[in-house]
């Protein structure tokens, strides 16, 4: 009885997270430890039974709010990673019919200027043009597909259409340490659903602190 009240809170309401990368320094420095609180954007059920890796559907309810600007989350990509288990923790810079403005040389949200990493060359480059704009589509939105680098939205369901009608609402994320941060710069946009739960606390170095 203990283990499952164990695992549910695990899964449904709050965990700790290791903090390997310095991507979201100085807010949070490599090896920092995090609570995370699982509810706020979605109650979602365990993806494997209990000390097995076997699959079982995953249930997801409505939370008690939507990802905003500025929230920091953990997520997983979509399924752009090559193990779907990799959990990422960004900040996030661009909700839903935010505008985003991409350059060779940085990347701006609704005016406001995110400078570029070191490795940037390589991102938003599908189009066969180095500046474009796209306005992050929100749930039921009608989408050229073509705005979205091929393994982003074409994959995620399926298929490559013309036009893609968005099931779900997209965000962009972005790490504070810009330099040093692999985020939606680089990969693209992450889906609602993909979304595990919203940082709370610095539980380590000490003392404690509340984000």
């Amino acid at each position: 009885m203990i283990i499952t009240v164990a695992l549910f809170c695990k899964n449904c309401i709050c965990s700790v997270y290791y903090v390997p990368t310095s991507s979201m320094s100085p807010t949070i420095v490599k090896g920092s430890y995090i609570l995370v609180t699982k509810f706020d954007y979605q109650f979602r059920s365990p993806s494997t039974l209990p000390f097995t890796n076997i699959s079982i559907p995953v249930i997801t309810l409505p939370g008690l709010a939507k990802p905003d600007r500025n929230d920091i989350v953990i997520f997983e990509k979509n399924n752009l990673s090559n193990s779907s288990h990799d959990v990422f923790l960004k900040r996030v810079v661009g909700i839903p019919r935010d505008r985003v403005w991409e350059t060779a040389e940085y990347s701006e949200v609704n005016g406001i200027v995110l400078k570029k990493p070191s490795y940037y060359s390589r991102a938003y480059d599908n189009l066969g043009k180095k500046n474009y704009s796209y306005q992050i589509p929100a749930k039921g939105k009608r989408i050229p597909a073509s705005l979205f680098r091929e393994g982003a939205i074409n994959e995620h369901d399926g298929q490559v259409k013309v036009c893609y009608i968005a099931s779900q609402n997209f965000y962009y994320m972005a790490g504070d340490n810009r330099k040093n941060s692999n985020d939606s710069r680089y990969w693209g946009l992450i889906s609602e659903e993909n979304i595990l739960g919203r940082v709370r606390m610095v539980l380590w170095p000490w003392p404690p602190r509340w984000l």
